[in-house]
């Protein structure tokens, strides 16, 4: 079975970029961060269609090798992506913008969702982070010690995520200080976390 050649970073954006249904080429990870990157880096490129375009550049959709990751889809699915993602894209750079900024837009709206989508999702984690650290604390009351640090270790997740997760304006007040116990999620209008009652936390 004959090897598939080595595609290059340099080799695949030329030919991308004077591609006309390609409307944005955005380079995320460490290699879009100056000073991060290493030799071990590769390359984590999202090639952006134009809806409904057709070109050849979809077979590389997938693609893998220690040199470069291709992430190719549609205009739309892009703008809709979220979750993990959009926290990732929001600190991308753009390569190619053929939108006249549309592609830098759709970046920094990333990096600010509206106000309902982070306070909804900041709700979820802050529960999970509430949850974990009042297991935590009851376990050091009854004596565990070692269950008491892997909660509290457990905690660490959503609490960070809902340090990015929370609405523009004031994303760190909605967390916590950790280590300040339990009764520092009181009072945040946030489901279960308030007052960190509900069926998931238990009062033994």
């Amino acid at each position: 079975m004959p090897t598939r050649p080595q595609l290059s970073y340099e080799a695949f954006v030329a030919p991308a970029a004077a591609d006309p249904a390609v409307v944005g080429l955005v380079l995320k990870g460490s290699r879009a961060h100056d000073g991060m990157a290493t030799r071990h880096s590769d390359h984590d490129l999202y090639v952006i269609l134009a809806d409904g375009a057709a070109t050849g550049l979809t077979r590389y959709a997938g693609h893998r090798s220690p040199e470069l990751d291709l992430v190719v889809l549609s205009l739309d699915v892009f703008r809709a992506a979220g979750g993990h993602e959009r926290y990732a894209l929001a600190r991308a750079r753009v390569v190619l913008d053929r939108l006249d900024g549309g592609i830098g837009r759709l970046l920094a709206d990333k990096a600010r969702p509206a106000a309902e989508d982070a306070s909804a999702r900041a709700g979820t984690l802050l529960d999970a982070y509430a949850n974990s650290l009042h297991r935590s604390v009851k376990n050091d009351r009854d004596g565990q010690p070692l269950a008491a640090r892997l909660d509290a270790a457990d905690s660490l997740g959503p609490a960070g995520a809902a340090v990015r997760a929370g609405p523009p304006a004031q994303p760190l007040q909605q967390v916590p200080a950790l280590g300040a116990g339990p009764v520092a999620a009181a009072g945040l209008g946030h489901g279960r976390a308030a007052g960190l009652r509900g069926p998931h936390l238990g009062h033994g």
